[in-house]
């Protein structure tokens, strides 16, 4: 048997592709969405406990439950699994909730490994403790703690991370289906990055600022909340400006990926790891702030990866057209040891690894 442990919205978004490929071939597969929160603002789960299981997308092949840290280690007592899937960056996290990560009955540990995590996550217990490691690939490339973590553990990290298949299985039509965009107009997207804390103080002024430059003659604004509080600022300062506001994280497959493949134009305000999503949709990317990493002394956990990428200036990007060549390079760069497509999915590799 297998078991996810989902603690948010976030955290969601790095498994379900798994957890759908394995309930669709009868797997069992146990999802059991966490309660508590692991850092104060992420409530979203805890204030949508009597109505989580009817919100979230999910195939009915997956077995879900609801519940807080008592209620997973009384969960556990009727339980036993073959391997359990989790984030590697909440390792300490759990143990600080005195949630039972080490308990024999959870069986093999596999982690997921994520964007740009800093210093303090690039802990040795979680990959020492793991049996594989399905990773996007930035973090082990953004500082010296993370580069030692992969020199010691890379027989067991792999770079095929399950998230990367849906941005070879859907289109660019099906996606605007789904998040109702129906225009003739370029789509541009501008996606909520940046540290949560800071939303109203520094990047609602810039997110505006960047609304300002689009001709609204000719363009169509989506904005990509992210759904990490139960109450975010954006709905307040962005929505009423621009033609598309999504927050909702419940869906599948993921608004985060489906947005970035419905367009046309991503501006990112600050260095984010939604880079990756933009460049695998084959969209035009644009990075507002790029003088953090230019410098070969840059300590942006971002700059060994945007040193890799190309990337539009925004006013060249709103003039069009978008060359398709930038878009390939990136994704050329990138292949291999950030993002990998293995044959005939990352699922399935996955699969094959676990002997399934």
């Amino acid at each position: 048997m297998f078991l996810f442990i989902v603690t948010d919205l976030y955290d969601l978004n790095n498994s379900r592709v798994l957890i759908e490929h394995m309930a669709e071939r009868g797997l069992p597969v146990h999802v059991f969405f966490l309660t508590t929160p692991l850092k104060p603002y992420r409530q979203v789960f805890m204030e949508n406990r009597e109505t989580l299981l009817s919100r979230v997308e999910m195939s009915d092949g997956a077995l879900k439950y609801v519940g807080d840290v008592g209620d997973f280690s009384t969960f556990l007592d009727s339980h036993e699994f073959e391997y359990t899937f989790f984030m590697s960056s909440y390792y300490n996290l759990f143990k600080k909730i005195n949630f039972p990560i080490k308990s024999p009955r959870m069986g093999k540990l596999c982690i997921f490994s994520w964007g740009f995590d800093g210093k303090s996550i690039a802990m040795k217990e979680p990959y020492a403790r793991a049996t594989l490691v399905f990773s996007e690939g930035p973090f082990f490339h953004s500082h010296a703690a993370a580069r030692e973590l992969y020199s010691k553990y890379r027989g067991k990290i792999h770079f095929c991370h399950p998230y990367y298949d849906l941005f070879n299985t859907l289109t660019k039509e099906e996606c605007r289906k789904k998040l109702g965009i129906s225009t003739d107009k370029r789509v541009i997207l501008i996606p909520e990055t940046g540290n949560i804390k800071n939303v109203k103080s520094r990047w609602s002024p810039l997110y505006l600022s960047i609304i300002k430059k689009v001709d609204r003659s000719r363009d169509f604004i989506v904005f990509k909340a992210r759904e990490k509080t139960v109450s975010n600022p954006c709905r307040q300062t962005i929505a009423p400006r621009v033609d598309l506001y999504i927050e909702n994280e419940w869906l599948y497959p993921p608004t985060s990926a489906t947005v970035a493949i419905a367009s046309d134009v991503c501006i990112m305000p600050c260095e984010s790891r939604f880079a990756l999503e933009a460049i695998f949709s084959h969209t035009s990317v644009v990075m507002c702030d790029q003088k953090n990493y230019k410098g070969k002394k840059a300590r942006s956990l971002f700059a060994p990866l945007a040193r890799r990428m190309r990337f539009n200036s925004i006013d060249g990007a709103l003039r069009g057209p978008f060359s398709q060549g930038k878009s390939d390079q990136n994704i050329q760069n990138l292949s291999g040891d950030v993002v990998t497509f293995q044959e005939p999915s990352n699922c399935q590799y996955i699969m094959n690894l676990l002997g399934v």
